[in-house]
């Protein structure tokens, strides 16, 4: 798939109800309106629908046609470090700051994969975290459990030709409407013999929000070598 800058991906979960066709959910994000000085104040109101509700799984709708808005959080700016400094090990555990309930159940804590993933089976803290799909084909309980693979792609925070490179996030917002921002800037892929550290141009970032479910992924940038 051709990947190019600033596209992004809107992961919709939807969960304890039944499947149902009713999912055509948009958002807006419009710029300032100005008001002239002699004009009085207007109030906007909205409602949104429990979208937890409608339905039992994911949908994936392409929502690069409507990312005013993004990315929510600079990618290469300032926030926690995920402090991985090994190649395919899963971070300490991090709090999350809120609830999320994925796949009907409710984890206040994850751990971050240097390869593109986020996994809530804190069992596998600090240890192997899958690089290929050698495992096979997706679906595949092959893979670790509860795990949401955004731009899963082999990288290696090791490779010192990224100078700027690091894993971060960030929790913005207030409750009940804040985002768990998980962001990859200027990684490195692993170098295999082939030279493929020298593709660094990997940034991209995965956003969980609060009591809604939906899941975000956005691509900045994203490079390729076999």
């Amino acid at each position: 798939m051709a990947i190019i800058r600033n596209c992004s991906l809107l992961v919709l979960f939807f969960a304890f109800a039944l499947t149902t066709n009713a999912q055509n959910l948009s958002y807006s994000c419009p710029k300032d309106t100005v008001l002239g000085c002699g004009n009085a104040c207007m109030s906007i109101k909205a409602t949104f629908p429990d979208i937890k509700s409608l339905a039992s799984d994911y949908i994936v709708t392409n929502v690069s046609s409507s990312n005013q808005c993004r990315p929510y959080v600079d990618p290469g700016g300032p926030g926690p470090s995920a402090n991985i400094v090994d190649d395919d090990v899963y971070s300490q555990i991090i709090n999350i700051g809120f609830n999320f309930v994925f796949y009907g159940r409710t984890y206040n804590k994850l751990l971050i994969s240097p390869n593109g993933v986020i996994c809530f089976d804190l069992s596998r803290v600090g240890s192997f975290a899958h690089y290929a799909t050698t495992a096979g084909n997706l679906p595949n309980t092959a893979y670790d459990r509860a795990i949401i693979m955004g731009l899963y792609h082999d990288m290696d925070i090791r490779e010192t030709i990224s100078p700027n490179r690091k894993i971060k996030y960030n929790m913005i917002g207030t409750a009940p409407n804040r985002k768990f921002v998980v962001s990859f800037y200027k990684m490195p892929l692993f170098y295999n013999g082939n030279g493929c550290n020298v593709f660094f141009e990997n940034t991209h970032q995965m956003i969980i929000h609060e009591s809604s479910g939906i899941v975000e992924v956005h691509v900045v940038s994203r490079q390729a070598c076999t």
